[in-house]
């Protein structure tokens, strides 16, 4: 259990050195990313310290989580600081459904390829990115709609962008050496 509790301890150590500043943000973009990327960095500690052990998640969270996720089957529950994490995958997307202590929804955060990414958000990736293969996609599902981060490569370079309200923003480049 002590292991189990400095992992956590650590995790939350490391989630608190992020930059606040690590993602740019346009003037319509008032999210701030190192708190909606707590739960997924910590997802795999918690897994690994076998903290999906005994503990109670609440009536509230299993209520909404059933409501929502009706086609959700073979789902694990996390205990995590500040909440619950519900994980689930479908053969192509994973699901990770965050709660708050007293059971209400903060947050969905999917992973998936490109052939599930919505068609709009990929046109607007490869209106700009023509000869970019898309590597990875996430989606942070809340309540202002949903925030896509889209990994990607061609020939001699890999690419983060970061789409909300239709508005795509570049947050990485890395040069091949």
């Amino acid at each position: 259990m002590k292991t189990a509790l400095s992992v956590v301890v650590m995790a939350c150590f490391a989630v608190a050195a992020f930059p606040k500043n690590g993602f740019s943000q346009t003037k319509s973009d008032a999210l701030t990313f190192p708190t909606l990327i707590v739960a997924p960095l910590v997802l795999p500690i918690a897994e690994a310290a076998g903290m999906s052990g005994n503990f109670k998640v609440t009536k509230r969270a299993l209520k909404d989580f059933s409501e929502s996720n009706k086609s959700a089957i073979n789902t694990d529950w996390y205990k995590v600081p500040g909440g619950f994490i519900a994980h689930y995958s479908t053969p192509d997307v994973d699901t990770k459904v965050v709660y708050d202590n007293k059971g209400r929804w903060q947050y969905n955060f999917c992973t998936y390829m490109e052939d599930r990414l919505p068609p709009a958000i990929r046109h607007i990736v490869k209106k700009a990115y023509y000869d970019y293969r898309i590597l990875v996609c996430y989606a942070y599902e809340i309540t202002g709609g949903p925030v896509y981060i889209i990994k990607m490569e061609d020939s001699k370079t890999i690419k983060t962008v970061k789409i909300l309200n239709d508005e795509m923003v570049e947050t990485e480049s890395y040069t091949r050496g």
